[in-house]
């Protein structure tokens, strides 16, 4: 197998792995908030309003980002989202890498119309450009 071939399997794998990962997570979440149906003391008014004037109106979302990160819904998709970056990154990889693993070194770097001298020797001259 080529490693190329093996670089797009493991970008696959890793977005079907994610993926349903992510999927499993946010399900989850979904059947948890039903059940659940207390409020957070981290949601009443005072607490904002002390979050914001201590560190800033940044602060407070950094806070409430940070807090949301711990459900499993929001944790679902970021599972689903970093699989897909993950996955695109393996493949962008492998669009870089050479199609065969024996082709020389700087194959796509010669110029065009100027063979190789293994080409030259290679090929008979034609005879019909005499």
């Amino acid at each position: 197998m080529e490693r190329r071939s093996l670089v797009n399997y493991i970008g696959i794998a890793i977005l079907l792995a994610g993926m349903a990962t992510g999927e499993a997570l946010y399900w989850h979440g979904l059947r948890s908030a039903q059940d659940d149906t207390a409020e957070s003391p981290y949601d009443s008014r005072v607490y904002q309003e002390d979050v914001k004037r201590s560190v800033g109106v940044f602060g407070l979302m950094m806070d409430q980002g940070a807090r949301a990160l711990h459900e499993p819904k929001a944790m679902g998709i970021a599972v689903g989202l970093s699989a897909m970056a993950l996955a695109a990154a393996c493949f962008l990889f492998a669009s870089q890498m050479p199609l065969n693993s024996a082709e020389p070194a700087g194959f796509k770097d010669r110029k065009p119309g100027v063979e190789p001298e293994a080409l030259r020797r290679a090929i008979p001259p034609d005879p019909s450009k005499k």
